[in-house]
């Protein structure tokens, strides 16, 4: 596996992490996975081989803002979703959609049966954060996000996309 895949799942990671805790996907770590993404496709495969990723990128794009659109996801998921697929055709874009749709409905499952255990856990995370290093060093309060509760209760499906990436990368061989 390359230094890039390695730094790609780094991402990701922090990405599933701050989805978890905050339910929110920072534009800044999307536009890092697409930027390693261009910079790797150039160093090694040049840049004529950026159309089809692209492609993938605006399509999927499109669809995750459409299941926003419908609120059944988040307009960060929907980036994110599209900046991975970038990465994952490469490997296999059909076994990312497949164990990503997977792991977010065992997300989604888990979430309403163990919703409150969930929410507990995070907000405990955050409060330790909130007195460590982490507030110190952004120098700002952190503010948890009340819990949802039932049907509108918010699903962090940044976990789910960083769980397909994982299984992706495992299963291509970490080539």
């Amino acid at each position: 596996m390359s230094n890039f895949h390695w730094l790609f799942l780094g991402v990701c990671f922090l990405t599933a992490l701050h989805d978890f805790l905050y339910f929110k996907i920072p534009n800044y770590l999307v536009l890092i996975l697409m930027v390693l993404f261009v910079i790797k496709v150039a160093i090694f495969q040049g840049l004529s081989d950026l159309y089809f990723p692209l492609l993938v990128f605006a399509g999927f794009l499109t669809a995750g803002f459409a299941l926003y659109s419908f609120k059944l996801f988040g307009a960060g998921d929907a980036k994110l979703l599209a900046a991975t697929a970038m990465w994952a055709v490469e490997l296999n874009l059909l076994a990312f959609v497949v164990f990503t749709a997977l792991a977010g409905g065992i997300l989604s499952i888990l979430y309403l049966w163990l919703g409150k255990t969930f929410e507990a856990t995070r907000v405990h995370a955050v409060n330790l954060l909130s007195k460590g290093l982490v507030a110190k060093f952004k120098g700002q309060k952190v503010e948890v996000t009340e819990p949802a509760s039932g049907a509108n209760r918010v699903v962090p499906y940044g976990v789910a996309i960083f769980v397909g990436a994982v299984v992706v990368i495992i299963q291509s061989g970490m080539r």
